[in-house]
C-alpha cells in the first residue's frame, strides 16, 4: 500500500466512523423524545420519584415564592425526587452532553383528585334455563329496510 491510499482508507474509515457517530446520536434522541413524558403529574405536599434511567444531564426551572427563577442541574441516570409543596409548575430541559436541547418535560404539581363511589347497591340474581333476550333492536340492511330480527 502506498502512503496516498492509506490516507484515503483512513478517511474513508473516519468518515463511516463519523457517520454513524451522528446516526446513532440522532436515533438515540428520538427514542428519548417517544420514551419520556411531556407532562409529569405530582400532587402537592408529597414526594414524587422520577426514574429515567438515561445518560442525561437536565435542568430544572422553577419560581420560588419571591417570583424568581430557580434553576438546579439534575442527573437523569440516577431516580430523581421532587419534594412539592404548594401547587406550581417545573419545567426540567433534558440535554445530551449538558449542550444539545432534547426535550422539556412540564412536571405539575396539582391537587389530589379522587373519586367518590355514590348511590344504591343493587344485586339482582336470575337463575334461566337456557337463553334469555333481555332486549332486540332494529338493524337497517344494505337496502335501507329497517328489520327487527327478533
Amino acid at each position: 500500500m502506498t502512503a496516498k491510499s492509506k490516507f484515503k482508507y483512513r478517511l474513508i474509515l473516519l468518515s463511516v466512523m463519523i457517520f454513524s457517530f451522528v446516526i446513532v446520536t440522532l436515533f438515540y434522541i428520538d427514542y428519548v423524545k417517544k420514551h419520556i413524558p411531556n407532562k409529569i403529574y405530582i400532587n402537592e405536599y408529597s414526594d414524587g420519584t422520577i426514574d429515567f434511567n438515561l445518560p442525561f444531564i437536565g435542568t430544572a426551572n422553577y419560581k420560588n415564592s419571591n417570583g424568581r427563577t430557580m434553576e438546579s442541574s439534575l442527573n437523569l441516570e440516577s431516580p430523581v425526587t421532587i419534594n412539592s409543596g404548594e401547587t406550581a409548575s417545573y419545567t426540567i430541559s433534558v440535554k445530551l452532553f449538558g449542550i444539545i436541547e432534547v426535550k422539556n418535560i412540564v412536571v405539575e404539581v396539582k391537587n389530589q383528585e379522587s373519586v367518590v363511589v355514590g348511590g344504591i347497591p343493587v344485586g339482582i340474581y336470575i337463575e334461566t334455563d337456557g337463553v334469555m333476550v333481555v332486549d332486540v333492536g332494529e338493524i337497517t340492511t344494505t337496502n335501507g329496510e329497517i328489520v327487527a330480527p327478533a
